[in-house]
């Protein structure tokens, strides 16, 4: 079973995807969606970056 949350394009946070199974046995996964490419959108990064408590990338 998977839930994605999609969120209005005011919102700069990424969608939420949850996904349940149980073959061939029990898991859940959950990710976050990016809205803008990540590796030319260093503001969309810091966002990401917040969202999970990752430290970006320090240059």
């Amino acid at each position: 079973m998977r839930l994605t949350v999609w969120l209005g394009s005011h919102i700069r946070v990424p969608h939420l995807t949850f996904e349940f199974g149980t073959l061939p046995d029990i898991f859940s996964y959950l990710d976050y969606i990016p809205r803008t490419d990540l590796l030319t959108d260093l503001d969309g990064l810091g966002v990401v970056c917040s969202a999970s408590r990752l430290s970006p990338i320090q240059t």
